[in-house]
């Protein structure tokens, strides 16, 4: 069972490598519910027991035996928000003075690295795909969302204690995907910026890398096994 966004076509590829596996897939956007999709279940002893239907399907969640939860529906931002109040941006004495756009929203506030590049870790069960992306414009180098354009993608090898880390956080997490963010300063130190929910987005990673996460995903989810994705 995949659960995501009505759209998404990194979903998409994923569905269609499973098709090719002969793997049946179930695919549901939280949204649905309950007007396009409706749940039966009831727990029986530790395990639960009944069925997920949407207009095209039926699953019986006994016979689900992966979930792959990407990524949920899309919330609105308040309209009160200015445009640059919508983008990771550096904080000035200014914004420190006047704080009232800070009650529409939550925020997050954290020291600026002085990077040469941030690396996206894609971790697929025992898998791991690291990719460098270069900034080459003084946005991108605050936050390469803001300009995609002026961005280069490498694929790398981690040092081996970054390695190590990750792989402790996945096993004490219980987790089989995720997609990390980290900065990397001018001395090559990594900092952990954050995990992001249900595997993150990568698919512009493989489309400019050539690295074969589709196929990863897919494998995982084919083969089963115990942990949240």
């Amino acid at each position: 069972m995949i659960v995501s966004q009505e759209l998404d076509p990194t979903a998409d590829e994923v569905v269609l490598a499973l098709g090719e596996r002969g793997v049946p897939v179930f695919r549901i956007d939280r949204a649905w519910f309950p007007q396009r999709l409706t749940l039966e279940a009831e727990l029986r002893g530790t395990r639960w027991a009944g069925c997920l239907q949407s207009a095209q399907r039926r699953v019986e969640l006994e016979n689900i035996h992966s979930v792959w939860h990407r990524w949920r529906s899309t919330f609105a931002l308040s309209p009160q928000l200015s445009r640059p109040d919508r983008h990771t941006r550096l904080i000035t004495d200014e914004d420190l003075t006047d704080l009232d756009q800070v009650a529409l929203t939550a925020h997050q506030v954290q020291h600026y690295v002085d990077k040469t590049m941030d690396v996206r870790v894609v971790i697929v069960g025992d898998r791991i795909f690291p990719v460098a992306i270069h900034p080459l414009s003084q946005a991108a180098r605050i936050d390469f969302r803001t300009d995609y354009r002026a961005l280069r993608h490498e694929v790398i090898e981690l040092p081996d204690a970054v390695e190590q880390g990750i792989r402790r956080f996945m096993t004490e997490s219980g987790l089989l995907l995720a997609s990390m963010d980290f900065s990397v300063d001018r001395d090559g130190r990594y900092y952990f910026l954050e995990s992001n929910p249900a595997g993150g987005q990568y698919g512009w990673l493989e489309a400019k890398t050539g690295v074969p996460l589709t196929e990863a995903v897919a494998d995982l989810l084919a083969q089963g096994g115990s942990g949240s994705l």
